[in-house]
């Protein structure tokens, strides 16, 4: 993330006021999780992808479910609440930009966004991947874009689209307990629920005085008080074997945290006066831009990588001015990943 953004936008939906980060600070991608996993298990498991995935020290983010396949936006939390705070709000609901436009047909689409433009790849109602610009891409960045992806190769971008927000965020329709949250902070609706909750219980309360019925009234309350305590203790045993289910699926973490990676590859470029312009990570491939100014042997480059633990099969090409380097991460067993995280 390159600093506070000058400009962020507070868009108004009939429920509550949201912030809409923008596009240039978040990074995203399309996961999947095991199939038939419950809901809870299904959220925490794509929890441990998106944490293995972000560069944030502290993740904060959004997501879309369709099926197993879950669309993710994420951004610095700590860096993002400072920038509501410093713009005099607090609390608010964050919502990326994508999830409060119409969803795009199949294929490739460019929106015009707050703050520039944003690549967008749908597939069976499913946002697959997405890739951010200040202005509109040329048709390079374009052939980029679409080859990188997997849709339509084209090198051709097609018009930007300026579309309205939602009413509601689009994103906010598959689980109950989301949507009941979301409404939840309409403070309206929050007094009409009461209300109308107040009026049956009222009722009964009259019945109850009227059939002095207080004695069965307090016998219920016991009743329900001890069966509130047995929920507690079978949750607690329910939460210990979540918890247990967690650290295996950690277990299965093949590779560094992204962050370590970065600054073992910075340790390596510091010497030449490198910076990068461009950094892609997934899975164990790593490939990134590196800008020089007076210039640098990439075959020196190349083995000052090899020569490290981490970094193997390492390449160079050019692609206009730009030096791309790629290479594998190699794998890491489980006591140094812990070691390294903790």
């Amino acid at each position: 993330m390159d600093g506070v953004p000058p400009i962020e936008k507070v868009g108004k939906l009939p429920s509550h006021c949201v912030w809409v980060p923008n596009r240039r600070n978040m990074k995203h991608k399309c996961f999947k999780v095991q199939l038939g996993l419950p809901q809870r298990k299904k959220k925490s498991a794509l929890e441990l992808q998106i944490l293995s995935w972000s560069p944030f020290e502290n993740t904060g983010y959004a997501v879309a479910w369709s099926g197993e396949q879950a669309s993710v936006y994420a951004w610095d939390k700590k860096l993002l609440e400072k920038v509501i705070k410093k713009n005099g709000y607090t609390n608010m609901e964050i919502v990326p930009e994508a999830f409060l436009k119409a969803k795009g047909k199949d294929g490739a689409r460019l929106l015009n966004t707050n703050d520039g433009f944003e690549a967008q790849l749908w597939n069976n109602g499913v946002l697959k991947a997405s890739r951010w610009w200040e202005t509109p891409p040329n048709s390079a960045a374009w052939l980029l874009f679409t080859r990188s992806v997997g849709g339509d190769i084209s090198d051709h971008a097609p018009p930007p689209e300026k579309l309205q927000f939602l009413d509601f965020p689009w994103h906010i329709t598959q689980y109950a307990d989301d949507i009941l949250m979301y409404l939840l902070k309409n403070s309206k609706l929050v007094a009409i629920f009461f209300v109308i909750l107040a009026m049956p219980l009222a009722y009964l309360m009259a019945q109850t005085i009227a059939y002095n019925t207080l004695t069965y009234q307090l016998q219920k309350k016991i009743s329900d008080k001890e069966q509130d305590s047995l929920g507690i203790r079978l949750d607690r045993r329910v939460a210990i074997k979540t918890l247990t289910e967690v650290n295996s699926l950690i277990s299965l973490q093949k590779f560094p945290h992204q962050i370590q990676i970065f600054s073992e590859a910075h340790k390596i470029t510091n010497p030449y006066s490198l910076t990068f312009s461009e950094w892609n990570y997934n899975s164990g491939e790593l490939e990134f831009s590196i800008n020089s100014e007076s210039g640098v042997d990439t075959r020196v480059l190349i083995a000052a990588f090899e020569n490290h633990s981490l970094f193997s099969s390492v390449r160079a090409s050019t692609r206009g001015n730009r030096t791309i380097i790629k290479m594998n991460i190699q794998n890491i067993t489980q006591s140094m990943k812990i070691k390294n995280e903790f």
